[in-house]
């Protein structure tokens, strides 16, 4: 069958967008969302300032976009922790906490990921409208998953919302500080979190 002239125009698209994404990801996570321009993207992609426009007319639209592709990995990679803890059932709270923080921030965990990532959501929350009603549909469903992870933990008792606290005011502190390990210390707290909830569990029962 003759290949449809279309596809290869419509993959190289394809790639091309993520490539532009790509490149902005990584800025705004170094540099915070106010250094994504669409100058600033068009030089770190390696292409002209026009591709950049034609895949995000606005700069809130290439932001957007931004946020989508990162939830979007984080999401993933949140079903597939939940699916290994489904299988594995883990126990000790040092697993579970490095579950949580995957589900939490997804597979990229190295601290410059970490801090970086929470100041860009800061950023965006105060952007613009739009973009803090996209990330809190996010954060709806980060709940979720990571209430499903506990569940299939055995961590029920746990509340959601303070995992989230936890891990967020430890990469903040961690940053604050100048801590060597911004992702020891998340996953300290977590586990800190983790064994206060166990005790106040078999006291009650």
């Amino acid at each position: 069958m003759k290949p449809i002239d279309g596809f290869p125009r419509q993959a190289r698209a394809v790639r091309k967008r993520k490539e532009i994404l790509r490149a902005a990801i990584t800025l705004m996570t170094a540099e915070g969302a106010a250094a994504v321009t669409h100058r600033s993207v068009a030089q770190a992609a390696g292409v002209s300032l026009g591709a950049i426009r034609y895949y995000f007319d606005t700069r809130e639209a290439l932001l957007l976009a931004c946020v989508d592709e990162v939830e979007s990995e984080r999401a993933v990679s949140a079903e597939d922790v939940l699916a290994a803890a489904q299988c594995l059932h883990p126990a000790g709270a040092a697993d579970v906490a490095q579950l949580l923080l995957t589900a939490y921030y997804g597979p990229r965990q190295d601290d410059a990921t970490l801090a970086g990532t929470l100041g860009w959501v800061v950023d965006c929350a105060r952007e613009s409208d739009a973009l803090s009603a996209r990330l809190a549909r996010a954060r709806d469903v980060m709940d979720r998953q990571v209430g499903d992870l506990l569940d299939a933990c055995g961590r029920g008792e746990v509340p959601v919302t303070l995992v989230g606290a936890v891990i967020d005011g430890s990469v903040v502190t961690a940053t604050a500080e100048g801590e060597r390990s911004i992702v020891g210390r998340a996953l300290r707290e977590l586990v800190g979190l983790l064994e206060i909830c166990s005790r106040a569990r078999s006291h009650a029962g």
